[in-house]
């Protein structure tokens, strides 16, 4: 299913805009998904960058912040941020 899901972005976008697919892999002779998260970073691989909080809307309950612990950090590259596409696409888009 990923690998349809990867097939219907590289159609409908340049696959040279997309990152190769690295979910999808092998195990031994078993089929395997990669998972990783945007909400840490290795404390490792961050040494001099600022540690940042988690903002409420992502941590309501503190959970996020209860695993960080010593071996990660959350640092601005970890921010997501959505956006929402507004217009025609004939003509200008502007993102929300």
């Amino acid at each position: 299913m990923v690998p349809d899901i990867a097939a219907l972005f590289t159609r409908a976008i340049n696959e040279d805009k997309i990152q190769p697919n690295a979910i999808v892999g092998q195990l031994e002779e078993f089929p395997a998904l990669y998972t990783s998260n945007r909400y840490f970073t290795p404390r490792k691989d961050a040494r001099t960058v600022k540690e940042l909080a988690f903002h409420s809307d992502v941590d309501p309950y503190g959970n996020l912040s209860r695993l960080l612990g010593p071996m990660h950090i959350h640092i601005e590259e970890n921010t997501v941020s959505y956006y929402e596409r507004v217009g025609d696409t004939k003509y200008a888009v502007s993102l929300l």
